[in-house]
């Protein structure tokens, strides 16, 4: 079994120092860094990607900072079930999550993921606000990894409530988001010829023929 660690640093000027120290010091066998933007999928980012082809069943992915994953409360859990679904253990040492100490199950984890998506949300408002120079104002928008997360959820058979749910949006919402990309995706249908409409419909397999319009 070995702890390996990951880091992320969103620029070049910034130090990797501090988190290098604190995985260090929790026990990690090796480390690895990445500098790019968080907004970035972990599944994207070279370092991550060796660390993923380095970790197996009874090893442990260890993060300063669950932030240093995804600033998405979804992503984050997303990632981590996949880790769990393959046996590796996963901490997070800010918030004090060790899958395999048994000092979290997964859903107290999630808890604490849900507290730390409502922080990167109320942390996007002020921003915002500030940038504005108003107060209050309309919820921040649904950000296109959102919308591929709901999308995605969808399609995997989850309810309108438990996406709402899970996302941390207004069911309405939700409706809205799904309705607006079934219109795009009709819309992008239209778009095509008859010849790769119907070879669209070949690659999807055995639904329901895409039929030419008259």
């Amino acid at each position: 079994m070995k702890q390996i660690g990951y880091g992320l640093v969103s620029t070049a000027e910034e130090s990797p120092e501090l988190q290098r120290q604190a995985l260090a010091k929790a026990g990690c066998d090796t480390i690895f860094i990445d500098t790019m933007p968080a907004g970035i999928s972990p599944r994207r980012r070279p370092e991550m990607k060796r660390v993923l082809d380095l970790l197996a069943p009874g090893d442990q992915l260890v993060v300063w900072k669950l932030d240093r994953l995804s600033r998405s409360m979804v992503d984050i859990v997303l990632f981590i079930d996949e880790l769990r679904e393959k046996g590796i253990d996963f901490a997070s040492l800010t918030q004090g999550i060790d899958t395999k100490s048994g000092g979290r199950t997964f859903i107290e984890a999630a808890a604490v993921f849900a507290a730390f998506e409502r922080e990167q949300i109320s942390e996007r408002v002020k921003a915002g606000q500030a940038e504005t120079g108003r107060k209050g104002g309309r919820r921040p928008k649904a950000t296109q990894s959102i919308r591929e997360n709901i999308l995605d959820m969808k399609e995997r058979g989850k309810s309108i409530a438990q996406i709402a749910l899970t996302i941390g949006l207004g069911e309405s919402t939700v409706r809205r988001i799904l309705m607006e990309l079934k219109t795009a995706e009709n819309g992008a249908l239209m778009g095509l010829n008859v010849k790769q409409r119907l070879a669209l419909a070949r690659a999807a397999g055995p639904r329901t023929p895409v039929r030419p319009r008259d």
